[in-house]
């Protein structure tokens, strides 16, 4: 692990069937599942299934004792008292959500078109949970050579797993409680590769450049239109922008 001002840069391991990337203000995992692995548990009982890789023709997960096709179904919700997942080949996953009291059983299936889309300048998010109030799961994709903005979080906390592509980031050793100038006077850059990961607190000042199309899943606190813009390449204001909402 590495800390850079507010922002842990790590690396995870294809060798580990189950890995933690986060487990405080929410629980995130990565799975590399293959046939007579499984992941069971009861740490993570409501939340969200995100399939990353791209599954072989005839590929299967079954969630306790539903199978599911994955050429159709990519993304699950599930509300579960204890949670056990297999699959039939080899496929990479990421689980996130909290633990709660459960008192019936749910799962629900959805394909990458049924899910929420914030079209940006720079790509788009996919939000795998939609408008959660208890945590935030999202697919993103960032454009070669575009860039997100240059920012910080009040209260949002957010961990980004770059699953494809390469990417830089920029940080700065003034947080985001410092003046512009100090803040923009303090920058530096990092280099990411697939397999990274990044936990950013708030305050932290970040921004991400695509050197490759690029895809991140996130999970962060529920703070979906806490973003402050210290810099924009399309001069967007804080928060929420109205206009990339409309599907």
């Amino acid at each position: 692990m590495k800390e850079f001002n507010g922002v842990d840069i790590r690396k995870t391991r294809k060798d580990q069937v189950s890995q933690s990337l986060y487990e405080k203000n929410y629980q995130y995992r990565l799975l590399n599942l293959s046939k007579g692995k499984i992941y069971q548990a009861s740490k993570i009982n409501t939340g969200s299934i995100a399939l990353m890789s791209s599954p072989y023709k005839n590929s299967k997960i079954k969630i306790n004792d539903k199978e599911i096709k994955l050429s159709k179904f990519r993304f699950f919700i599930f509300n579960l008292k204890k949670i056990k997942i297999e699959s039939n080949s080899r496929i990479t996953l990421g689980i996130a959500g909290l633990k709660k009291k459960i008192v019936n059983d749910k799962i629900k299936n959805f394909r990458e078109k049924d899910i929420y889309k914030v079209n940006k300048p720079w790509g788009y998010e996919l939000w795998i949970n939609g408008k959660s109030s208890e945590y935030s799961f999202k697919k993103i994709f960032l454009k070669k050579g575009h860039r997100t903005s240059l920012q910080f979080h009040k209260k949002k906390i957010e961990t980004n797993f770059l699953y494809k592509g390469s990417a830089e980031l920029t940080l700065s050793k003034k947080n985001g409680k410092y003046k512009k100038e100090e803040i923009i006077k303090n920058i530096y850059k990092k280099r990411l590769a697939p397999g990274c990961y990044i936990n950013v607190n708030n305050y932290a000042v970040h921004r991400l450049k695509a050197i490759s199309d690029i895809i991140l899943f996130e999970v962060s606190t529920p703070h979906l239109d806490d973003v402050i813009r210290l810099a924009d390449d399309k001069k967007r204001k804080d928060g929420k922008i109205s206009k990339e909402h409309k599907n």
